[in-house]
């Protein structure tokens, strides 16, 4: 078998997965959507987060002792990046501007914390306990805050060849 050949048998089951998910796309969002208006709001919302998890990882380079760790925090950023160009980019498909969300204080607040963190296990345990606990918090405010029943509509970006 050449490498040409590898690559193809490794590749086809994540191209059928990817089939599979254009008509069965998961419902993973934490907020249950009932328009696209509130769609695009919890996309521009994950695009805030983008960035601003890009930024710490970019802040705590500098400081960070462990050059494994140091590595994988510069890659977590081009993620990151990547994420956002990709959320930026499908909003203004669905015609809206990207860029003119108004984060809540709290999730300001957040941010500015986890900024604060010195040390390395510190910093990796806040990022992603930060995260679980907002999105249990908005999931469970949303859910008492309205009695309709939650569209089946997940907020979702395609990536893939056209």
């Amino acid at each position: 078998m050449n490498s040409e050949e590898f690559l193809n048998e490794i590749l086809a089951p994540v191209h059928e997965f990817c089939r599979f998910l254009d008509t069965n796309p998961p419902a993973y969002c934490y907020v249950p959507l009932r328009t696209d208006e509130e769609r695009i709001r919890v996309m521009k919302s994950r695009l805030f987060n983008e960035l601003r998890a890009a930024d710490l990882f970019g802040t705590w380079l500098k400081t960070t002792p462990e050059l494994d760790v140091k590595a994988t925090m510069a890659e977590s950023a081009h993620e990151e990046m990547i994420h956002a160009e990709l959320l930026s980019k499908r909003i203004r498909d669905l015609g809206a501007e990207p860029f003119d969300y108004k984060p809540l204080p709290a999730q300001i607040a957040m941010f500015n914390a986890m900024e604060g963190l010195n040390e390395t296990c510190e910093r990796i345990a806040g990022l992603s306990l930060a995260g679980e606990t907002v999105a249990s918090v908005i999931r469970a405010a949303h859910i008492t805050s309205h009695s309709a029943e939650p569209s089946s509509h997940p907020v979702r970006v395609t990536v893939g060849r056209s």
